[in-house]
């Protein structure tokens, strides 16, 4: 089932209210026509509607990636099973929402500007996943209006560069990553500044970070200056757009949960961008399990590699398995040396990790 989420009246509000104190948003709201209660009853079930669609077109863009995989595996089919129930979860909610909306009497839109509003609000229903990574660093900010400004000109800056421009198009699948672009914008910022006061340091070697299981980094706060940031960007968009040509189809239906937590993903990236072939296709399996998964990415990564080849062969257990993942985690530089051994009757051991406690 679609989660409950923001209807666009609460998320502009939000920002409204971050932005300007209080006595000049209540000044706002006053020159705002308030909308009747019918008004807001339609509005809030058409955007439920356009979530749910959003949802189910997410599930049947990772589908129609998995579906080219050649040859299928068992993983991969299991995958597609999964997302299938999702879609129709989706769907049926779609049904009900709008069987509700026929017995208030709204009426129908079936002419070509009612498709273009139904197209339309399913767009704003995939940006607004997006843009509530961008939402909450507003909130979290010292000073919103300065991460605007910046934000709005480093974007600015990447739209009028010629490289990053025709190298953005030549992607297959480009126009996927529209709904995305202000939260995209905004965690390239983040990680740029992070590249910054790094100096000279090479991003692109740098160690891995040791990360706690129950713990999310607290969103970034600093402000560089936006030329700065545009020109270290427009150094290093180039080639990760090429890096991710060909695999943008798995990607893109994950990316608001990859800009959520980007934070804990970021020092992983040359790893990930290296190895995308063998990752890409189960991205969102590792995602749903990426704070567990990154318990053996500490020691600056020297787990990553040897576990590499097993990513296909555990992918369709790891929902099972992850959980003894912390119980495993210490003994793991014993079990290494075994694992060709070990790993094929992993589902066997699962139950007897609790000695370890």
């Amino acid at each position: 089932m679609v989660a409950a989420a923001s209807s666009p009246w609460i998320t502009y509000g939000s920002i409204t209210t971050t932005l300007l104190p209080n006595s000049y948003s209540n000044r706002l709201s006053t020159l705002l026509p308030t909308p009747s209660f019918s008004s807001k009853k339609k509005l809030a079930l058409r955007w439920r509607v356009a979530q749910a669609r959003s949802q189910v077109n997410r599930v049947q863009n990772e589908i129609a990636a998995l579906d080219e995989l050649r040859p299928q595996t068992l993983a991969t089919e299991k995958r597609i099973k999964m997302l299938r129930v999702e879609a129709g979860k989706s769907e049926s909610q779609i049904i009900l929402l709008k069987s509700k909306q026929s017995k208030l009497g709204f009426p129908r839109r079936n002419n070509l500007l009612g498709t273009i509003s139904k197209n339309l609000e399913t767009f704003l229903a995939s940006e607004q996943r997006s843009s509530s990574v961008l939402l909450n660093l507003l909130r979290t900010s010292s000073s919103p209006w300065s991460l605007l400004l910046s934000d709005t000109q480093s974007l600015l800056k990447m739209g009028t560069s010629p490289s990053l421009l025709s190298k953005t198009i030549q992607l297959k699948s480009s126009q996927r990553l529209i709904p995305h672009a202000a939260a995209i914008g905004e965690k390239l910022r983040g990680a740029n500044d992070d590249d910054e006061e790094r100096g000279d340091e090479d991003v692109t070697h740098s160690a891995p970070r040791t990360f706690k299981l129950t713990r999310r980094p607290a969103p970034r706060l600093a402000s560089l200056a936006a030329a700065s940031r545009a020109a270290t960007l427009e150094q290093y968009a180039p080639g990760i757009l090429i890096a991710v040509d060909g695999y943008l189809e798995f990607v893109e239906p994950h990316l608001d949960l990859i800009l959520e937590r980007l934070d804990v993903i970021e020092p992983h990236i040359p790893f990930v961008l290296k190895h995308l072939e063998v990752l890409a296709p189960h991205c969102g399996v590792l995602l749903s399990n990426i704070d567990r998964l990154l318990l053996f990415a500490d020691d600056n990564g020297k787990y990553l590699d040897p576990l590499l080849p097993w990513v296909p062969f555990f992918v369709d257990k790891i929902d099972a398995l992850s959980p003894h993942f912390i119980l495993l985690r210490p003994h793991f530089k014993y079990v290494l040396p075994h694992f060709d051994v070990i790993a094929p009757s992993a589902e066997r051991f699962k139950e007897k990790l609790d000695v370890s406690r």
